[in-house]
């Protein structure tokens, strides 16, 4: 027997929004402190180089990247 036959499919559904929520929660939390660190939108941040300016510090890189 397959795992998914033990599974229906409204659990399945249930359980991969639960988990898209959770991955929502902490972007926009990440959003939240970022734009409070910079100051700015992360569309700023970008527009306005400031990896580069921060002489493309490992700080500067990761928030990026996060």
């Amino acid at each position: 027997m397959r795992l998914l036959e033990l599974i229906s499919e409204k659990e399945i559904k249930e359980t991969m929004l639960s988990e898209y929520r959770k991955k929502l929660i902490l972007y926009k939390f990440t959003d939240q402190l970022l734009k409070k660190k910079y100051r700015m939108s992360f569309k700023e941040f970008t527009e306005k180089n400031i990896v580069r300016k921060e002489s493309f510090s490992w700080q500067a890189e990761n928030d990026t990247i996060e």
